[in-house]
């Protein structure tokens, strides 16, 4: 029986997304670059305090007190598959290359130490990639497993952010836009990486 909500409309083909094995290219790419979109979207919609619908051409009301939790998990969900994709990829460069599998944790903390490590064996990489640190750690101190921004409370029933009154979309979408740029610059610079290791020069 076919998914009536997961399907193609060839009625209108602009809106058919190219998903899983069908993406043609690096589809942890696809993966990441679809939580920066979002949350940079979602930053708009929030600085505007609304949006306009697309199907109705009506303005439609959204509260920044609401859309801080989406913004936050996707951009905490960006910085951790951004270090999973980027461990693998460094992890696979030079003659000390080694295949790193699927690294079944969601610890930001545990995994920029294992980027940092990772990074160290080219001082390029280590100039490119180690001023996402501050912004990183800052993410990691207030959601390191990635469950203070996809729910409300804790397994204990505790509410999460008991110590943080505010969250400033301004100043955190300003660190936000530059971290993406310096993420983009660290994954092209690996990118030329990639073909110079594979060279043997």
């Amino acid at each position: 029986m076919e998914n009536k909500s997961f399907r193609p409309d060839f009625s209108n083909p602009h809106q058919n997304a190219v998903v899983g094995a069908y993406w043609i290219g690096d589809l942890g790419y696809a993966y990441r670059e679809g939580f920066r979109q979002a949350t940079l979207a979602l930053l708009a919609a929030a600085s505007a305090e609304s949006y306009v619908d697309p199907n109705t051409g009506e303005t439609a009301v959204v509260f920044v007190d609401a859309l801080v939790y989406p913004i936050c998990f996707n951009a905490r969900h960006f910085i951790e598959l951004f270090l999973k994709d980027s461990i693998r990829a460094v992890s696979a460069l030079g003659t000390n290359a080694t295949q790193v599998g699927v690294m079944p944790t969601h610890d930001l903390t545990g995994l920029w130490a294992d980027f940092a490590v990772a990074i160290a064996r080219d001082s390029r990489l280590v100039e490119l990639g180690m001023p996402l640190e501050d912004v990183f750690k800052d993410i990691a101190e207030v959601d390191n497993t990635g469950m203070t921004f996809r729910y409300s409370h804790d397994l204990d029933e505790n509410v999460h952010l008991p110590s943080l009154e505010h969250i400033s979309l301004g100043v955190l979408g300003d660190r936000l836009r530059k971290m993406f740029k310096q993420a983009e610059e660290f994954s092209l610079c690996l990118t030329v990486l990639q073909q110079e290791y594979a060279q043997n020069t």
